[in-house]
């Protein structure tokens, strides 16, 4: 089942780096790096609009001050890119050991089953 499912994962995950990409590129073509030289983002599509709320959410985006204009913060850019690989690598130590010994056990279980 899992198998089945990696193809979605890898997808959802090149969407969610890609919209993150995209919105940052947006930022940085329009110098917006300073609170002074925020621009208005126009709401697009549903990802677009639910990863720049979570860029916010971690400060790497953020308003002007009392405006609509948001801008980008390096310095907490960087850090939620780090921030994110080091998830990435956890969940990655995690999952992949725990998928080995479930197949392992698994394979085990049907071996013994069938030499009962």
């Amino acid at each position: 089942m899992l198998q089945a499912l990696t193809p979605l994962f890898a997808f959802i995950a090149v969407l969610i780096l890609g919209t993150d990409r995209r919105i940052v590129r947006t930022l940085r073509a329009h110098q917006a790096l300073s609170p002074d030289a925020g621009v208005p983002l126009p709401p697009r599509n549903f990802i677009w609009r639910w990863r720049l709320k979570r860029l916010l959410g971690h400060g790497a985006v953020a308003y002007a001050e009392g405006t609509e204009r948001v801008y980008l913060d390096e310095t907490k850019w960087q850090a939620f890119r780090s921030w994110r690989r080091r998830r990435a690598l956890t969940i990655l130590v995690i999952v992949v050991p725990l998928a080995f010994l479930i197949t392992y056990c698994s394979s085990r279980a049907s071996w013994f089953s069938s030499n009962i």
